[in-house]
């Protein structure tokens, strides 16, 4: 099952005096607040989407399994992940023994794609692309749930010479994007528990 959210990409409106430069700024500054803001719902404790989610009784308690280099720290989707499942009664277990569910992250992968540029060459829209394969196991083996995808793009433009800007853009947009990522998994696994 693939789960997808796609924002379509703004146009500019008949006869706006708006330069196509300081758009890219607004379109910077678009993106950026509301990255912001989904960063502090995700790394808060009490982030949760409307209420308790209804999560499936065999993820009670949890082990979040992501690969990653020996020794190196939880990344911020594992972290969002964490503090989901904790805000919505489940226990995250920091031992797979200890765990009657597994949820794994088997791969994710980000992406930047050019899309367009205006005619003047100054401004450009590139597309970012997040994409997250995920399954729940259980202890002894069994599949809860398939491996998944949850899959975001976004559109985003900015000055073609604000290469500084761009990098910055593009950090805060993956981030939203993380989130929107996170919120997908686990409207997912709601999903599941309500049909179990």
């Amino acid at each position: 099952m693939n789960t997808k959210y796609d924002r379509s990409k703004g146009e500019r409106a008949a006869g706006s005096s708006c330069p196509d430069g300081a758009r890219g700024w607004w379109a910077i500054l678009a993106w950026g607040l509301p990255g912001l803001l989904a960063l502090a719902l995700v790394g808060g404790c009490g982030f949760r989407l409307q209420g308790q989610m209804e999560l499936p009784p065999a993820m009670h308690i949890t082990y979040i399994k992501v690969n990653r280099p020996a020794g190196a720290p939880p990344g911020t989707l594992e972290r969002a992940l964490e503090n989901f499942l904790k805000a919505n009664g489940a226990e995250v277990a920091t031992d797979a023994k200890q765990a009657t569910a597994i949820l794994e992250i088997v791969n994710q992968e980000k992406s930047n794609r050019l899309v367009a540029t205006n005619r003047q060459g100054n401004t450009r829209t590139d597309t970012l692309t997040y994409v997250v394969d995920y399954r729940v196991v259980l202890p002894d083996g069994k599949v809860l749930l398939p491996q998944t995808r949850a899959n975001v793009s976004r559109d985003i433009t900015y000055p073609e010479s604000a290469v500084l800007s761009r990098g910055q853009g593009e950090n805060v947009a993956y981030r939203q994007m993380e989130y929107e990522v996170v919120r997908a998994i686990f409207y997912r696994l709601e999903a599941l528990g309500r049909s179990g």
